[in-house]
C-alpha cells in the first residue's frame, strides 16, 4: 500500500516536472551562465545543485503564472499571487543594474584599459621580425647592439616589456608557435599550411641566432600546453600525438646553440589554474559579483593544472637552464595575481604589460643565467 502510494507520487512528480520543462529550460540557462561568471569558471558541485533546484522552482512559477495563462486564455491569472512574482522578477532583472552602480575600486577603469591592452612585446610586427635576408625589424629591438634574443610564442611576447628595461634585447615571436625546431601544432584552426609557416619561422630564427656572433643570450618561452593538447606536424610530413618529438627537437636545438656559444634560458609560463584570471580581477575590483573570495591561485590547483607542463619542463631542464616564473609569484600556499594594485594577468596565463614590467623589470639576463647554472651545478 505504502509502495503503491510512493510510486503514484513519483509518477505525478515526473509528470508535473514534464509540464514545467519548457519553463525550466528557459530559466536554467541564464542562471547557469550567471553562476559560471560569478565563479569565473565551472561552479562547484553544491552551487550547481542549488542552481538546478532554483531552476525547477522558478520554472514551476513561470509555468503557473505566465506560460499557462498564455497557452490557455481561459485559465485564471491568480492575481492575488502575481504581484509577488512580478516583484521578484523585477528584482532579478534590475540586480545587474544595481551592481553596476556600486562604488568601484579606485582607478578601476584605468586598470581595465591597461589590462585589456594586448601584450605583443615591442610590436605586433615582431611576428615576422626576420626577413628572408636575415635582417631584424628595427621595431623589434630596443638597441642596435642587442646581445639577447627573446624567442617563442605569445608567452615569450609577454616577457619583453619587463626584460627590455635592463637588457638589450631583440624579439622573435609568433603566436601559437613555440621555439621548437621542425615541429608545429595542427588542428581545425591551424592548418598544415600554417604549421609549415611556423616551422619556417623557427628555422629563420634559429639560423639568425646561431650565426649572429653578437648574440650571447637566448630567452625561450612557450605555453607548451597547446603542444600537449593537439596533433604535431613534423617537418618530415608525419602528424603525431607524442610529446617526445617536442623534447627531441628542443634537445637538438640546445645542443647546437651551446656549440655556438649561446647561453640559453627557458622561461616557464606563469602559474595557471584554468580560470580566466584577467576576468576574475575585473570582477574582484569592479562592480560585479564574485563568489570565489579572490583571484589568487591556489598553489595546489596550479600544480595540478600544469602537471603535464611541469613534466615537460623537467625534461627541458636536463639540457638547459629553466627559470620558473612561479618563484616570483608564489609561496607554499598561493600565487599572487595582482601586486601593489597592479593586475599581473590579462587572461588565463598571459602577463599584462604592467605586470611584466613589475615582476621582470629588475632581472638582468646574465645574472639570471649565472644563478640558474649555479643552482643546477650544486
Amino acid at each position: 500500500m505504502i509502495y503503491g502510494s510512493r510510486r503514484t507520487l513519483l509518477i505525478i512528480t515526473i509528470i508535473k516536472v514534464g509540464d514545467w520543462s519548457y519553463s525550466i529550460y528557459l530559466i536554467h540557462w541564464p542562471l547557469f551562465a550567471f553562476s559560471y561568471l560569478a565563479y569565473v569558471g565551472q561552479p562547484p558541485l553544491l552551487a550547481s545543485c542549488l542552481v538546478i533546484v532554483l531552476s525547477i522552482f522558478l520554472g514551476q512559477v513561470q509555468h503557473k503564472y505566465i506560460e499557462t495563462p498564455f497557452r490557455h486564455r481561459g485559465a485564471p491569472l491568480q492575481l492575488s499571487r502575481l504581484p509577488n512574482f512580478v516583484l521578484a522578477t523585477f528584482f532579478i532583472l534590475t540586480l545587474p543594474i544595481i551592481l553596476t552602480l556600486l562604488p568601484k575600486n579606485e582607478n578601476f577603469n584605468k586598470r581595465v584599459i591597461a589590462q585589456k591592452k594586448l601584450n605583443y612585446g615591442f610590436s605586433q610586427e615582431c611576428q615576422g621580425a626576420i626577413d628572408s635576408r636575415s635582417n631584424m625589424n628595427t621595431k623589434c629591438t630596443n638597441s642596435e647592439s642587442f646581445d639577447t634574443v627573446v624567442w617563442g610564442d605569445s608567452y615569450a611576447m609577454h616577457l619583453v616589456p619587463g626584460l627590455s628595461i635592463k637588457n638589450d634585447i631583440a624579439q622573435i615571436t609568433k603566436s601559437m608557435c613555440g621555439p621548437f625546431l621542425n615541429v608545429a601544432i595542427v588542428n581545425s584552426n591551424y592548418s598544415e599550411h600554417w604549421a609549415k609557416g611556423c616551422i619556417h619561422h623557427n628555422n629563420l630564427a634559429f639560423d639568425f641566432v646561431k650565426n649572429n656572433k653578437n648574440i650571447k643570450n637566448v630567452i625561450l618561452s612557450s605555453s607548451i600546453e597547446f603542444y600537449l593538447q593537439n596533433k604535431i606536424l613534423v617537418d618530415d610530413g608525419r602528424v603525431v600525438v607524442d610529446s617526445s618529438v617536442l623534447i627531441d627537437s628542443y634537445k637538438f636545438m640546445i645542443n647546437e646553440l651551446n656549440k655556438a656559444g649561446k647561453s640559453v634560458v627557458f622561461v616557464s609560463p606563469p602559474p595557471r589554474d584554468g580560470r580566466n584570471i584577467g576576468e576574475c580581477l575585473e570582477r574582484e575590483y569592479g562592480p560585479a559579483l564574485l563568489l570565489i573570495g579572490d583571484c589568487t591561485i591556489s598553489f595546489e590547483a596550479y600544480q595540478k593544472h600544469q602537471k603535464s607542463v611541469t613534466t615537460i619542463l623537467k625534461e627541458l631542464k636536463s639540457v638547459s637552464a629553466v627559470f620558473d616564473v612561479s618563484m616570483l609569484l608564489c609561496d607554499k600556499n598561493r600565487c599572487n595575481t595582482s601586486k601593489n594594485g597592479t593586475w599581473l594577468y590579462r587572461d588565463t596565463g598571459h602577463l599584462t604589460i604592467e605586470g611584466s614590467v613589475l615582476i621582470l623589470g629588475d632581472l638582468k639576463i646574465r645574472d639570471l643565467y649565472s644563478e640558474l647554472k649555479k643552482g643546477s651545478d650544486s
